[in-house]
């Protein structure tokens, strides 16, 4: 018992020392900053009854590297009619946290499809967080060279783009380490510029686990769930992607489009996708054309187009296009053409699955090669006709892992799912799914080397990014702890067990890496400090 109690001691008086270390850099380095639209006249910003009325007057001489600036959100709400132009690096955007202005702090544009929210130029390490945006032309803008950039758990209602890059090809990514994480994203039923997300020189872009939801029905805009041109690694991972049913105005609107982003990797995992009869181009469209640009296009022995897990629901249309001649990995895909949605009259679209474009195959661009493995694809469109992939009404022999279903009445078995759902849980497999231990085993994923160092080794799991979100379904599930992989975003999940999160590698023990990990997310904001003293008595437990 004296052992313990002295493991329990040492291990106390460490992590505190840890802890203590982390809270005084904090102190004597960061200083708040504070905006309260109804603040008087004058202020200097270092208190809520001192805070700068209005973003225009912030002091950015006297705002420091490591600072955060609180926008009061009011008991419940607070309108703020103006955008915010950034001009200090280092610095943390984000609501109120005291009572009485802990409420949503609303960026609203002064006239719908106006104006931009927050613009970036040349400005490092920033984060965006908590806030919620409404009715901009486009929320966030980035330019110039900057790097370390982290947009996460904001609200959006927008009639327009989300964030937008500005560069055009710069292959050298002068805008790098773009973190988009857990947003909420809708769009206005009637926009005037496109909604979507666009990345233009731009490298190291980290999509992860944000809901979109694009409900404009403007017939003259066209929309993408994100596109980009000359942009290096760039990684969609557990997002919730959908065209409403009220989107009826287009069949020329993609999902994820990226165009000759072939200086790194374009990974798709564990996203769930719904298009309805009128979208009928890919969800996912990966090109690479170098007869329009050819001095600009180029190819790298480390690039790599990975489709892994993802679960893409088409009414009509084409569900991955990849133009690539080195190895495109499409595996563990749950691919459904359930019919029309509508009641459209004639052919609504390309009845296609996977389709290469052709159009620059020559000697400079031989034709593609795919890893197609233990995808599910399900035909209710033309089930008396043969599923139209790769490019030819006669595909070639493809691995006997697949699963093909020509059926009308044929479903991957998703729980309470129903046409047009917007509740991404509704995409769960319920328990007579056909792609339960139909899934391949992965075991790593290799990542471009130009990612930084937290990515290839991700909260310190000794994975990286990649590996370790295929290891887990959309929910966080570890996979395969029944002993095989399910195909698709989700893995079926009965009576599981419930791992804290702080234990990365869901092994039931919480390790000092795993625990240093899970400080550092307390110390971006990312959860509160109960979260933290309930990992320690855990890790202080032992196994």
């Amino acid at each position: 018992m004296e052992v313990v109690n002295l493991k329990f001691n040492i291990s106390l008086f460490f992590l505190s020392l840890f802890l203590l270390v982390f809270l005084l850099v904090g102190f004597v380095s960061a200083a708040n900053w504070y905006v309260d639209r109804d603040a008087p006249v004058g202020g200097n910003g270092q208190s809520w009854g001192t805070a700068w009325n209005n973003f225009s007057v912030i002091n950015w001489s006297r705002v420091q590297p490591g600072d955060t600036i609180y926008i009061s959100g009011g008991v419940t709400e607070k309108v703020y009619n103006e955008g915010i132009r950034l001009g200090k690096s280092g610095v943390r955007i984000t609501k109120g946290v005291d009572a009485g202005h802990n409420g949503r702090a609303v960026l609203r544009a002064p006239s719908v499809g106006n104006g931009t929210a927050i613009i970036n130029y040349d400005r490092s390490n920033i984060t965006i967080d908590n806030l919620d945006f409404e009715n901009w032309q486009t929320a966030i803008y980035l330019n110039g060279v900057m790097e370390n950039i982290y947009i996460k758990n904001n609200r959006l209602l927008l009639a327009g783009g989300f964030v937008i890059t500005g560069g055009g090809r710069d292959f050298t990514g002068p805008k790098r380490n773009i973190w988009i994480m857990y947003n909420n994203v809708t769009t206005l039923e009637y926009c005037y510029d496109q909604c979507e997300m666009s990345f233009y020189g731009t490298k190291n872009v980290y999509v992860i686990g944000n809901i979109i939801i694009n409900r404009n029905n403007n017939p003259v805009t066209h929309d993408d769930f994100a596109q980009g041109d000359g942009g290096n690694n760039i990684y969609f991972i557990n997002n919730f992607f959908m065209f409403a049913s009220n989107v009826n105005k287009e069949g020329n609107a993609n999902g994820l489009s990226a165009i000759s982003n072939h200086g790194g990797d374009w990974f798709s995992i564990n996203n769930v996708f719904s298009k309805t009869d009128y979208q009928i181009n890919a969800n996912i469209n990966h090109f690479y054309r170098p007869n329009r640009a050819p001095n600009l296009y180029f190819r790298n022995d480390n690039v790599k187009v990975v489709i892994i897990g993802n679960d893409d629901v088409m009414w009509c249309g084409r569900h991955f296009v990849v133009d690539y001649d080195q190895n495109a990995i499409i595996k563990n895909n749950i691919l459904w053409n359930p019919g029309r949605y509508n009641s459209i009259s004639g052919f609504c679209g390309l009845n296609r699955f996977i389709s290469p474009d052709l159009a620059d195959n020559g000697t400079e661009h031989p034709n593609d090669f795919y890893v197609i493995e233990n995808n599910l694809f399900i035909n209710n469109f033309y089930p008396e006709l043969n599923m139209v992939y790769l490019g030819g009404e006669t595909p070639p022999p493809m691995h006997p892992s697949n699963i093909f279903i020509q059926n009308k009445n044929a479903t991957p078995g998703f729980v309470n799912w129903s046409s047009n759902t917007e509740n991404v849980q509704n995409y769960r497999l319920d328990s007579n799914s056909i792609a339960i231990n139909k899934g391949q085993r992965i075991d790593f994923i290799p990542m471009h080397p130009d990612n930084p160092p937290e990515v290839l080794n991700y909260l310190g799991s000794g994975m990286n990014l990649a590996t370790y979100y295929a290891k887990r379904d959309f929910n966080g599930n570890l996979r395969g702890v029944d002993g095989s992989w399910d195909i698709g975003a989700f893995e079926y999940v009965s009576g599981s067990t419930n791992f804290h999160p702080a234990d990365l590698n869901n092994d039931g023990c919480i390790s000092l890496s795993e625990i240093s990990a899970f400080v550092g997310r307390w110390l971006n904001g990312d959860i509160v400090l109960n979260d933290v003293s309930g990992a320690v008595s855990l890790w202080l437990g032992g196994c």
